[in-house]
C-alpha cells in the first residue's frame, strides 16, 4: 500500500508540460523559461583545437547559452569532460564505412536539420568546417564518383 500512495504522490508532484507557442510545439518537461541555445560546430577539428574552441566560447556565453558541440572527432569525451553536450556526427571517412541506400548528403542535409529542430538555438558558430560546407563537399564526392 505504502508503494501506490508513493507513486500516487510522485505523479501529483512531476512536472507538466510546458507547451511552447507555436503550431509545431513538442511538449516539454521541466522549467517554464525556454533554454537559451548556442550550437558549436567543430567539425575537421581534432580533440586539441576542439577543446579550445570550446574554451572560448564557454567563456563567452557559458553564462547565458547552453553549448551544444556537434562534432566528427571519434575522441569526443574530452569535450563532454568539458562540460558540452555533445552531437557526433561521422567523418567524412565514415562515408566509406556505411553501407546505405540514403547518398551521404541526404543523411548530413536530415542531421543539421534534426539537430536545429532537437536544440532550436539561438546562436550557430563554426569552427573549423560549417555543417554547409560539409555538405558541399559530399555533393562534390558523389558528383565526381557518379
Amino acid at each position: 500500500m505504502l508503494g501506490v500512495r508513493l507513486l500516487s504522490k510522485m505523479a501529483r508532484l512531476a512536472p507538466r508540460p510546458v507547451l511552447p507557442s507555436g503550431s509545431d510545439s513538442l511538449a516539454i518537461y521541466g522549467r517554464e523559461e525556454a533554454v537559451r541555445v548556442a550550437v558549436v560546430t567543430v567539425l575537421g577539428l581534432d580533440v586539441s583545437d576542439g577543446f579550445s574552441v570550446l574554451e572560448v566560447v564557454r567563456k563567452a556565453l557559458e553564462r547565458t547559452h547552453r553549448i551544444v558541440c556537434v562534432t566528427d572527432c571519434d575522441a569526443f569525451f574530452a569535450l563532454y569532460r568539458a562540460g558540452a553536450l555533445i552531437e557526433h556526427v561521422p567523418a567524412r571517412s565514415a562515408r566509406l564505412r556505411c553501407a546505405s541506400d540514403l547518398r551521404w548528403s541526404d543523411y548530413l542535409r536530415d542531421r543539421h536539420d534534426l539537430l536545429i529542430a532537437k536544440w532550436r538555438p539561438e546562436v550557430v558558430l563554426a569552427y573549423g568546417d560549417s555543417f554547409e560546407r560539409i555538405i558541399e563537399l559530399a555533393v562534390a564526392d558523389e558528383s565526381e564518383a557518379a
